[in-house]
């Protein structure tokens, strides 16, 4: 036998059944490996074409050129119409589907190329609308748009679901917050569904998709379509029959307690943006409200194609803020439908910024000490920026009403230098266990284009301080006369409590603050000068030694910002300590200016040393001499002169 030739034999049968394209064919490249979809009525699943190829006759029925094709099986739970799609796929695919147990027996069912169609999105998207049925097995085929090797192939999203078309297959939404995707490019309008003609003169109702949703609470909601791919018309209505009948006269267009009918075009962003609607809606717990989504621009181009319907509470007012949980959060909300409350004008007033008004409110609660990050970034009016202004609040108190405890902490229209134009804004503050944060976005008023109002999103980042960052948490230290700590102060914060008593003035005469500080305690173990230092730490700082036992009651004993000897940045301070007091000591970064949340971070490196004083130097701890000749001897080294003590002679001693 000769082992060459079968070598060369070999390597000519690997070339043979590689792909064209890069690195192996998918598992599902030909139609006998299809992949078994669940029997569901709801399947988004992902998968490649990239090397796949193309078996004899599975273009034959196809309309468009196709390549690169690979299959999945399917067999519908029940029967009905059905979305077939791959909207988010990066590719330009063709949809084929069709039934038979081999490609020589198949027979195609519907085939798409650009389905899902809208100038404000891909139109690389196939979309089939189909009636199926629960006893037939259906075969899905997903091809690159192209002649066989040209074709193109990406990554595939697939996606079926149950079409929403007619109002008595309308889809049944739950919860407080729901977000679905819809598709309306197939879609068409019942004789009998309401026209809306009466809500947009010169239209006429084409292409609706219908929702239903029970209100789980009383309260009030957003409903939009802020995301779609085209300019969508929202109507919301009630039914005053029991069960409901399919009838307009039947169907009752909700509205609200301003008698504003409930139906909008154009509040979810602006109309250049791609024309969202928004509703603001009072509803009643367990009222059932019917969603019909249409297309808002008659015979226009823009008319079909992605929804995305989005329901949930309206955080516009303050006592209907969303609260939020967690140490990384983000949260969405569209601010077109918002107002302002009559207190909220005077929290921004004066400042350099231009609100235009539609704030909207979130809080959250900090789990312990640390430093948060809440920015905009992601806002979107349409395909632009969203310019937000966002702003912070302290405060317990549950409205918004003159006179209450909620104080303006901070704001920031454009909290990082934009990049490429980027528009968002960004706080960073130190927080301290149990504190209630209010957050407050709304739009910055411009010209044109108006961005000032659309998709608001919130992200929250919490990062957990030092464990010695709160003076009640403050380190104690072993009660001897030499020691040396180390410490960092990287997100530490500053209690309130502190601000009256860390106030410096350096060696020019300048008025300097502390930030970002770290607590220790320490027990004096007898009674002497004590000296302590922060030198060696990598920063500038500020130190303090305080007695009491309360933040907020201090007693100063000694404070220092650079040591007075030498110049340097670290701090040093010398007292006389008496034995068996408790000193408070604090440190923390120099900050000249008033963000105490900016001041530096790094080590911290704490060194104590006390000089114990002679037994008797207090007047209290004299010796008693006796006798009539009395020989003894002492040392004053380390001795003090106490604070009631006279003057010996006319020198002090």
């Amino acid at each position: 036998m000769n082992w060459k030739n079968i070598g060369s034999l070999l390597v000519c049968v690997l070339v043979a059944v590689l792909p064209s394209g890069l690195g192996a064919a998918p598992a599902n490249d030909n139609f006998a490996n299809s992949i078994a979809l669940p029997r569901t009525s709801t399947i988004v699943t992902t998968g490649s074409n990239v090397g796949a190829t193309l078996e004899n006759k599975e273009a034959l029925t196809l309309l468009n050129p196709v390549g690169k094709s690979v299959w999945w099986s399917w067999q519908p739970p029940t029967n009905g119409t059905f979305i077939i799609t791959t909207d988010g796929s990066d590719f330009d695919t063709v949809i084929s589907l069709s039934t038979g147990s081999s490609l020589s027996l198949m027979t195609k069912v519907a085939e798409d190329d650009n389905g899902v169609d809208g100038p404000f999105h891909s139109l690389t998207a196939s979309l089939v609308a189909v009636q199926l049925y629960s006893n037939t097995v259906y075969r899905i085929a997903v091809c690159g748009l192209g002649a066989d090797t040209a074709a193109a192939e990406g990554n595939i999203v697939l996606k079926i679901q149950p079409s929403n078309d007619m109002f008595t297959n309308r889809t049944v939404l739950t919860g407080p917050i729901v977000q679905v995707v819809g598709y309306n490019s197939l879609a068409t309008a019942e004789t009998w569904e309401p026209n809306v003609t009466a809500y947009l003169p010169g239209n006429a109702l084409s292409s609706s998709l219908w929702y239903q949703w029970t209100a789980p609470a009383t309260g009030r909601v957003l409903m939009g379509t802020l995301g779609s791919s085209f300019d969508t018309l929202l109507c919301v209505f009630t039914n005053t029959t029991t069960p409901p009948t399919m009838t307009s006269t039947a169907m009752k267009l909700v509205s609200t307690v301003s008698a504003t009918p409930t139906y909008d075009n154009n509040h979810g962003s602006p109309e250049e943006a791609g024309g969202a609607s928004l509703v603001a809606l009072p509803v009643v717990s367990n009222q059932v409200y019917y969603l019909q989504v249409s297309g808002a621009t008659l015979g226009g181009e823009n008319m079909t194609g992605r929804l995305l319907l989005d329901i949930q509470p309206d955080n516009n007012a303050f006592s209907n803020r969303t609260f939020l949980t967690g140490t990384q959060v983000t949260s969405e909300a569209p601010n077109g439908r918002a107002s302002y409350e009559g207190i909220e004008i005077n929290f921004l007033s004066g400042t350099e910024l231009l609100p235009n008004g539609k704030s909207l409110w979130w809080e959250w609660v900090a789990p312990t000490n640390g430093v948060v990050t809440i920015d905009t970034r992601g806002s979107r009016s349409g395909y632009n920026d969203l310019d937000t202004i966002l702003a912070l609040y302290s405060g317990s108190s549950s409205h918004l009403n003159s006179g209450t405890d909620v104080q303006l902490l901070c704001y920031d229209n454009l909290g990082a230098d934009p990049v490429g134009g980027e528009l968002y804004s960004l706080i960073t503050m130190g927080v301290v266990p149990g504190q209630s944060v209010k957050i407050q976005v709304q739009g910055q008023a411009t010209s044109t284009p108006d961005i000032s109002f659309g998709q608001v999103r919130l992200n929250l980042n919490f990062q957990s301080g030092p464990a010695h960052d709160l003076f009640a948490d403050r380190k104690v230290l072993p009660s001897v006369a030499t020691l040396m700590d180390t410490a960092n102060n990287a997100r530490a914060t500053f209690e309130r409590a502190e601000t009256n008593r860390l106030v410096f003035t350096n060696l020019n005469d300048l008025r300097v603050t502390i930030g970002k500080t770290i607590w220790w305690s320490w027990i004096a173990p007898g009674t002497g000068p004590v000296t302590i230092t922060t030198e060696g730490s990598s920063i500038d700082t500020l130190l303090g030694v305080f007695t009491g036992n309360n933040v907020s009651n201090l007693t100063l004993v000694a404070r220092n910002d650079d040591d007075e000897t030498t110049g340097a940045v670290w701090s040093s301070v010398t007292f006389s300590a008496v034995a068996g007091t408790t000193y408070q000591i604090v440190s923390g970064g120099q900050n000249s200016a008033s963000a105490l949340d900016n001041a530096p971070e790094g080590v911290l490196v704490l060194k104590l040393a006390q000089q114990t004083a002679p037994p008797n130097d207090n007047f209290a701890d004299r010796l008693t001499l006796a006798g009539h000749r009395v020989l003894t001897n002492g040392f004053n080294q380390n001795a003090t002169s106490e604070t009631p003590e006279p003057q010996h002679t006319e020198y002090s001693g």
